[in-house]
């Protein structure tokens, strides 16, 4: 049996804007297994149409590396509504919605995903706070994502309540980006959010502002950026703006940064 592993949706839709997977020979082709950021459904559906049932999605996260939910063959056989949702939580896998304060929601509610299974994280490495803020005390992980179930156990993803970039597959936060555009000495603010991309999902953007009388540009930026950190987290764009959006309580207000981005899409 062939398994083939696309871990970046943008692999497949690669695959299927060369035009050559749809006359593919599949005799040898057992199962593409998605996962790490949402499939589009007009992407999936497409897919399903030319290979047929041989797509499994897995959910998980780096501090909880294997599957914590599984949409299997026969529930993209299945199609409609379950081509939107994350799955049924994996053999092993324990998952329960809570509030804040980690006091479980109502049947139905939206609450943060917690996990506990025998591949969990300990911990990061010499980072006790984050730690802290991100294992809790009888061992279940703070996944940071919004769900709900669904009344036959499927786990339906509706936000991030972080304001993690998933690009490519990979796990980019902002606030590294940030400090790394921040040491520039031209740049006196700024921000970062993911922006739609047909290739990666979401784009690593950054919003600048400059300090007076400074210039540098948009390229300068990104070299600087590659510089300290991997690829994957170099913006694709760096817009220059007059004023990056604040909370009154001096919390940078990514969404009116990126909602725009994303209108229509």
């Amino acid at each position: 049996m062939l398994a083939v592993d696309l871990v970046r949706r943008g692999a497949l839709g690669m695959l299927f804007a060369d035009g050559r997977a749809e006359r593919a020979d599949l005799a040898r082709l057992s199962t593409v297994v998605y996962g790490a950021s949402p499939m589009p459904r007009p992407l999936i559906e497409h897919s399903l149409d030319a290979w047929g049932p041989r797509f499994v999605q897995y959910f998980g996260q780096t501090e909880a590396p294997l599957c914590l939910t599984v949409l299997d063959k026969d529930d993209h056989a299945e199609g409609g509504e379950l081509l939107g949702v994350a799955g049924h939580p994996a053999v092993d896998a324990q998952l329960v919605l809570t509030h804040e304060d980690g006091a479980p929601v109502a049947p139905g509610a939206i609450g943060e995903v917690r996990v506990k299974a025998p591949f969990t994280m300990a911990g990061y490495y010499n980072a006790p706070e984050l730690t802290a803020a991100s294992l809790t005390g009888d061992g279940w992980i703070r996944t940071r994502d919004l769900a709900r179930f669904d009344d036959r156990g499927y786990l339906h993803l509706v936000d991030r309540s972080s304001d993690m970039i998933i690009t490519g597959g990979y796990n980019v936060y902002p606030r590294e980006v940030e400090d790394a555009l921040a040491s520039h000495p031209a740049v006196a603010q700024c921000a970062v959010v993911g922006a739609p991309d047909v290739t990666w999902v979401e784009a690593v953007t950054a919003f600048v502002t400059l300090r007076p009388g400074a210039a540098v540009s948009e390229a300068a930026l990104r070299d600087h950026v590659r510089a300290r950190l991997a690829g994957y987290k170099v913006p694709k764009t760096v817009h220059f703006v007059e004023t990056i959006p604040y909370s009154p309580v001096g919390k940078i207000l990514r969404r009116a940064l990126r909602d725009p981005l994303w209108e229509g899409k």
